[in-house]
């Protein structure tokens, strides 16, 4: 995704309030080659059926072919910031419910502090982690 910097910028410019990203993320999810053969449904938070309640930190779900449903937290942030664990806490918190399987973090940086690491990777489910090195190297025009 050779303009992905670009367009992060642009989101930045709009005054970005995370909703864009978010946006963005399922127009990418079901864009790319990779996740698109996974994914059979995917809804922002406030369109998913089954939600619980307000949006308390999970901003997408999609479930995927194999049955399963992942939460999605979509982190829009300067490629020099690091994803801190009280960044991820409302997410992990709000998806530990029997009804989420896996979890996706997507951000627009490389850099996720050691606590954050050392919470995700301990986790019962498992929260998979796409970066901006991911997006930036996604086949998705």
């Amino acid at each position: 995704m050779p303009a992905f910097d670009k367009f992060i910028q642009s989101i930045k410019a709009d005054g970005n309030d995370g909703k864009h990203f978010e946006v963005f993320a399922k127009w990418f999810l079901k864009q790319d080659p990779e996740w698109s053969t996974q994914i059979d449904q995917i809804w922002l938070w406030d369109e998913w059926p089954d939600k619980w309640g307000r949006d308390c930190g999970i901003d997408l779900v999609f479930q995927h072919k194999n049955g399963e449903t992942w939460a999605v937290q979509a982190k829009c942030y300067d490629p020099k910031y690091y994803v801190t664990k009280k960044d991820m806490d409302t997410f992990l918190s709000e998806s530990n419910r029997a009804v989420i399987q896996k979890r996706l973090l997507m951000a627009s940086t490389d850099h996720i502090g050691p606590n954050a690491v050392r919470t995700c990777d301990d986790q019962e489910k498992k929260v998979t982690r796409f970066m901006l090195k991911d997006f930036e190297g996604a086949a998705v025009e």
